[in-house]
């Protein structure tokens, strides 16, 4: 398992993202926050297929695509964090 704590600069909260695997390509995110808005994203994260998250652009990436729809600011760290933590 790995762990990432992220300090947001745009805000100071705190987010420690915990990523494990599950299968050879898909690795679980757990989350948690003083955010309310990643704590929603965290609830559509929790099972990622690295390949595909690893590969895509950025501005298809699933990962990047909930934290918009959930109104992180542009500048959170936070989807970042879930996508190395991941990669780990």
């Amino acid at each position: 398992m790995v762990t990432v704590h992220v300090v947001c600069g745009i805000c100071g909260q705190n987010t420690i993202i915990h990523a494990f695997r599950i299968h050879r390509k898909h690795v679980g995110i757990a989350i948690k926050s003083e955010c309310d808005k990643v704590m929603a994203l965290e609830g559509q994260l929790r099972k990622l297929d690295i390949t595909k998250v690893a590969k895509t652009p950025i501005h298809k990436n699933i990962v990047y695509e909930e934290a918009g729809k959930r109104g992180l600011h542009a500048a959170c760290s936070v989807p970042c964090g879930v996508i190395e933590a991941a990669e780990v």
